[in-house]
C-alpha cells in the first residue's frame, strides 16, 4: 500500500494519524509513505518523517516539491476526473481520495480546518484555475474544502477536535520536540523573563492582500498596545512566523519593534512548525514548571480556535486593534477580513 502525502506543514501530523488509522485495517500489506515536501519546509518535514518512520517501523520517502508541469497536469486530472475517484474525509479533519485498483491513497489538505467527520458530498478543489491579474495560476498543493467553509470564510473550527483523539494528536506533536530543542531557547528562573509575548503573523503580504510594509505597520501597532506597560529587559518577544511567510518579514518586524522598545529581547522561531504544535511543546517543555511568567499569544492566523479546543493554556489575543487594515488591505481582502473580525469574541481582541 502506498500513501502519497502532499500537504502543508499543519497537515503533516493529521496525515500521519490518518495513515496509522487506515493501515491498521490492512493485513500483510507492505506500507510505503511518500511525502512531497513544500518549499522552504524540508527541515520540518524531514525531521518529523524520520522520527515517524523509526517509531512505527514504516518506509518513508521525502520528495522535493513537484515540478510545475506535473502539478499542472495533476490538478487538471483531479479537476476533470475527481467524480470517478472516491473522495472521503478522515476524523482528523483531513481529506484524501483512494483508488483500490492503484493500491494508493493520496492525501491533500490544509491545516486543521475541516469541521465535519462525515464523508464530503459537496466539496471541490480550491484554486485549480485560480487567476491572478488575468494569468492562470495552478496551485502547488491542492486543497479540498466544503461549501460551508467557503461561505463562512473560517478555516478553523471549535468542533473539529470532537472527532479527534486528542491524546493521540498531542502524542504525535512530540515528534517535533528534537527540532524545537535545536533552537536553544529555554525559559527558566535564570533567564529573568517576567513576560513572554508570542506573535504569530499571517501571510497577508505573500497572498497579495497588502504590502510588506503595511503588514508590518499593522503588527507593530498591536505590539505597542500589548507592550506599553512592559519592562523591555525582562520581556521576551517570540516571532512565530507563518510556515509559508517570507523570512524577510520576520527580520523587518524584529528591527521595527526593537527600535521602539530598546532592550527588548526578540527571538525569531525558525522551525516552521504549526502554531498548535509549537504552543503545546513550548508550554510543556521550554518553560520551567512553577515559573511565574505572563504569557500572551498575539495571533493573526485562523488557528486560535484549535488552541482553545486543545486546551492549551495561554492568554490569546487576536489582531487587529484598530480598523487601519481597511485602508491598508486590498479592497476585497479588507471586506473579507472585516467580516472575520466581527466573528472574533470581544474578549480576544487586542485592546
Amino acid at each position: 500500500m502506498i500513501y502519497l502525502i502532499q500537504v502543508t506543514n499543519s497537515q503533516l501530523i493529521p496525515a500521519f494519524l490518518s495513515v496509522l488509522r487506515h493501515s491498521s485495517r490492512l493485513i500483510n500489506d507492505n506500507i510505503k509513505i511518500i511525502i512531497v515536501c513544500p518549499q522552504n519546509s524540508r527541515r520540518y518535514f524531514t525531521s518529523h518523517a524520520s522520527l515517524f518512520a523509526k517509531k512505527y517501523s514504516v518506509n518513508v520517502t521525502i520528495l522535493p516539491r513537484l515540478p510545475y508541469p506535473f502539478v499542472r497536469l495533476f490538478n487538471l486530472f483531479v479537476g476533470c476526473f475527481s467524480n470517478i475517484v472516491s473522495i472521503c474525509q478522515s476524523p482528523y479533519g483531513y481529506i484524501g481520495f483512494y483508488s483500490s485498483n492503484w493500491r494508493c491513497m493520496l492525501f491533500v489538505g490544509d491545516g486543521f480546518g475541516i469541521k465535519s467527520s462525515q464523508p464530503m458530498k459537496h466539496g471541490k478543489i480550491k484554486g485549480v484555475t485560480k487567476k491572478v491579474q488575468h494569468i492562470p495560476r495552478y496551485i502547488y498543493y491542492p486543497i479540498f474544502y466544503s461549501h460551508s467553509l467557503q461561505e463562512s470564510g473560517v478555516c478553523a473550527d471549535l468542533t473539529l477536535y470532537n472527532f479527534v483523539s486528542k491524546k493521540q494528536l498531542l502524542d504525535m506533536f512530540e515528534l517535533g520536540l528534537p527540532l524545537l530543542r535545536q533552537c536553544n531557547l529555554k525559559v527558566n528562573h535564570s533567564s529573568g523573563y517576567r513576560q513572554i509575548l508570542i506573535i504569530a503573523p499571517s501571510n497577508f503580504y505573500e497572498n497579495g492582500r497588502t504590502s510588506l510594509c503595511s503588514e508590518i505597520v499593522l503588527y507593530v501597532e498591536d505590539l505597542i498596545v500589548l507592550l506599553k506597560n512592559c519592562v523591555a529587559s525582562s520581556t521576551l518577544l517570540i516571532i512565530k512566523p507563518h510556515p509559508y511567510a517570507s523570512s524577510q518579514k520576520s527580520f523587518k518586524l524584529s528591527k521595527s519593534i526593537q527600535s521602539r522598545f530598546p532592550g527588548l529581547n526578540v527571538f525569531i522561531e525558525p522551525t516552521r512548525m504549526p502554531l498548535e504544535q509549537y504552543m503545546y511543546l513550548f508550554k510543556k517543555h521550554l518553560v520551567s514548571p512553577g515559573l511565574n511568567v505572563d504569557m500572551i499569544l498575539l495571533t493573526y492566523q485562523t488557528s486560535w480556535p484549535s488552541l482553545l479546543s486543545l486546551g492549551i493554556e495561554v492568554d490569546i489575543k487576536v489582531g487587529f486593534s484598530s480598523n487601519k487594515y481597511i485602508d491598508l488591505f486590498e479592497h476585497a481582502s479588507a471586506i473579507q477580513r472585516q467580516s472575520y473580525q466581527e466573528m472574533i469574541p470581544s474578549n480576544l481582541l487586542v485592546k
